[in-house]
């Protein structure tokens, strides 16, 4: 019977954060956003097989499910790329390589909410247009040397997971 109430309370749960979605803290809202991010150059893909294995099944233990996101809330994410982006490339000496000027990479966005409730997104960088491919499909990139990394970030928690550079051959 105590085993029952366990499982009874265990899925009311998981039907909770399934339907209130993921949390997420609003931008402040006087905060200076930056300018809007150059819808050219960044495409919004769904989470799924693909992008799972482009992301290296980074949320496999966490077992995340796809989540929504929309061009406001990646514009609102780039004081986090941003930040991010500088902090890796402060001291170059310390890396395999430098990284491109940020604004010459394309961006590909994948919204993800872990079984916690806090929503995470993975933005995979590409210097090339490989066709416009990249707009439809997660691409996942062997190496890439300075033409491709990934960030991972917690929008929840407003700030950025990890930064993996490509790696040389």
């Amino acid at each position: 019977m105590y085993m029952r109430y366990l499982y009874i309370i265990a899925v009311t749960i998981s039907m909770l954060i399934n339907l209130t979605g993921c949390k997420e803290i609003p931008p402040d809202a006087n905060a200076i956003l930056p300018p809007p991010v150059n819808t050219e150059i960044y495409t919004i893909l769904p989470y799924d097989s693909t992008s799972m294995q482009a992301m290296n099944w980074y949320y496999k233990d966490e077992n995340g499910h796809p989540d929504t996101l929309t061009a406001r809330q990646v514009d609102s994410l780039e004081t986090i790329v941003d930040s991010a982006y500088r902090d890796y490339t402060k001291d170059s000496t310390a890396y395999q390589h430098s990284l491109l000027p940020l604004k010459n990479y394309r961006r590909q966005y994948v919204a993800v909410c872990t079984d916690n409730g806090e929503k995470q997104v993975w933005v995979n960088f590409l210097c090339a247009d490989l066709n416009g491919d990249w707009k439809h499909v997660a691409l996942s990139v062997d190496d890439g040397g300075k033409c491709f990394f990934q960030l991972f970030i917690n929008v929840t928690r407003r700030k950025a997971i990890k930064l993996i550079p490509g790696g040389s051959a």
